[in-house]
């Protein structure tokens, strides 16, 4: 019963007792990736998806998007814009891409990006320069959103994601065995 109940398929509730639920589908990875014993090749598997989900989801995020999804996305860049410490820019940053996961309304997905919430800030670029080297900003991913494309959204993201492709292999030599950045330990 522990076995189950640690893998989702088993909860105790009051007044019902232990029901058969329908398990979370990353609901159990989350105290693996939360533990900071990953690997670095896990590490880099684990970015690397989180790349490829945030590039591919532009279909489902175009399907689903709403004015008010949007009016959200934009809120998030002005709080970015007067964001006073690099803790604040990174906590801005990782809600905007979160942001974009609900918009797709997939509860897995969202699950799934839950638990790379770590990664993103372990990778998040926040060198003085990091705006400099954007090519695609957040507020231009908001603007191709409102009037362009799932494919011109594509692009657009695998531009504002490409320091992060360039700078993977760095960040991951600066994270030591137990997938902890050697900065923070």
């Amino acid at each position: 019963l522990s076995r189950l109940r640690a893998i989702g398929v088993l909860e105790t509730k009051r007044k019902k007792g232990t029901v058969l639920v329908s398990p979370r589908i990353f609901g159990s990875l989350k105290p693996i990736i939360e533990s900071g014993i990953l690997e670095r090749d896990t590490l880099r598997d684990l970015y690397e998806l989180r790349l490829m989900l945030e590039i591919g989801m532009a279909d489902f995020i175009f399907r689903q998007k709403t004015n008010k999804d949007i009016e959200a996305l934009q809120e998030i860049i002005r709080k970015e814009e007067t964001a006073e410490t690099t803790e604040e820019s990174i906590a801005l940053d990782i809600r905007f891409h979160s942001y974009l996961y609900s918009i797709t309304k997939n509860a897995s997905l969202s699950d799934f990006h839950f638990l790379l919430e770590q990664l993103f800030a372990m990778y998040a670029p926040r060198t003085k320069d990091y705006k400099v080297k954007q090519v695609i900003s957040h507020a231009g991913l908001v603007e191709v959103l409102r009037f362009g494309s799932p494919d011109s959204f594509r692009i657009a993201m695998r531009l504002h994601l490409n320091t992060q492709f360039e700078n993977m292999e760095k960040i991951l030599d600066k994270t030591n065995t137990n997938g902890k950045s050697k900065a923070n330990t």
